[in-house]
């Protein structure tokens, strides 16, 4: 094994690097549009049970309706410095799906 030696030599700084051109985030990955496919979300039977008792309860007309529902309720609830965070948080896992499915669909069309 070798043993390497590096000249040291004393760096000064001579002039402040300037941007020229500052860019924003939304001009690099532009606003992208919402892509809509279906997911499972794994509960257990007692939880099913129960979404399923207010369904028949008319609170909602199917799962889907009963979840934004409860979404909506718990949203209300988030004090101002949650509800931002939390429609940030949204807003990346969007871009993530949009992405995601755009590569698939490349891929496919690939093929």
């Amino acid at each position: 094994m070798a043993i390497t030696r590096h000249k040291r030599e004393n760096l000064t700084v001579n002039d402040r690097i300037k941007v020229n051109n500052q860019v924003s985030r939304d001009e690099i990955v532009p606003n992208l549009e919402s892509v809509t496919f279906p997911v499972n979300i794994r509960v257990d039977n007692h939880i099913r049970n129960q979404v399923t008792a207010f369904i028949n309860l008319g609170i909602e007309k199917n799962m889907k309706a009963l979840i934004q529902h409860m979404i909506e309720k718990e949203k209300e609830d988030l004090d101002s410095s949650q509800l931002p965070r939390f429609e940030k948080m949204v807003n990346i896992l969007e871009e993530k799906d949009y992405v995601a499915k755009s590569l698939k669909d490349a891929n496919k069309s690939d093929k």
